[in-house]
């Protein structure tokens, strides 16, 4: 479970990062360029695929007049381990299949206990 939810923090994180880029009006390319990265750092940051470091994080903050409060806190909704169990049985029902499912529900019932 852990991975989800670093995949989640990220997720979130990445997309405050994009709404931030958003609010400035720039775009992907202007808002690399200020922070000396590529294009592409800052689109693999927007989806989470890429960590900033907590340098980056403060220099985003600092350029955006925010603090880095505003881009940090509650990242990480709490996870409702059974609402996942009930959309593992939801996409049960559309074709995956069976044993793939039955390894991820084993999965998360451990979680939930």
């Amino acid at each position: 479970m852990e991975d989800l939810r670093k995949n989640i923090l990220y997720s979130n994180l990445g997309q405050r990062i994009k709404n931030v880029r958003n609010s400035t009006g720039l775009n992907q390319e202007d808002f690399a360029r200020l922070f000396d990265l590529t294009r592409s750092s800052i689109v693999n940051i927007e989806r989470g695929k890429h960590k900033p470091s907590l340098h980056l994080l403060y220099d985003i903050a600092y350029k955006a007049n925010i603090s880095v409060s505003e881009l940090v806190v509650d990242l990480l909704p709490e996870i409702n381990s059974q609402e996942v169990l009930n959309t593992v049985k939801i996409i049960n029902k559309e074709g995956v299949e069976s044993h793939t499912i039955d390894k991820i529900t084993e999965f998360i019932s451990k979680e939930i206990s």
